[in-house]
């Protein structure tokens, strides 16, 4: 079956709430994740098209998860998830939601710095929840 330009053989999309790619690639990188730009994402018996972000380099050396704008400017996440869970070992769940964290705690310290705030105290606590104190000086 395709759609549009992409070859689509298990592949599945998950909206997410990604709009900004730069810190989205931060996110991935502070993960431990690979990620490469302009690239292409491949899953189980088939090759998608060029996605702007891709990440997750499988042990065949291509990779596994990408991410492609929508029109509403936020970026789904495309991955055949049980492709790269039986060879990766990374779960669909589990990755977004680590990526969801991280994205959205870089995305809160990059609005602070831009409004002047700075970052007082900061912990992680038992179920993995991100508390910040942040201060401003005038």
């Amino acid at each position: 079956m395709r759609v549009g330009a992409w070859a689509v053989s298990h592949i599945t999309k998950v909206e997410t709430r990604i709009a900004d790619l730069d810190v989205a690639e931060q996110a991935l990188t502070d993960l431990g994740v690979e990620v490469a730009r302009d690239t292409e994402l491949s899953g189980w018996m088939s090759r998608t098209g060029a996605l702007p972000l891709a990440c997750l380099r499988l042990p065949s050396g291509e990779f596994g998860i990408g991410l492609r704008q929508t029109q509403d400017g936020t970026y789904e996440a495309l991955s055949d998830w049980w492709y790269v869970e039986r060879h990766s070992g990374v779960a669909r769940d589990d990755f977004l939601q680590r990526l969801y964290q991280r994205y959205s705690y870089l995305k809160v310290k990059k609005a602070l710095d831009e409004h002047g705030f700075r970052i007082a105290e900061e912990s992680v606590d038992a179920q993995q929840s991100i508390r910040l104190e942040v201060v401003k000086w005038r």
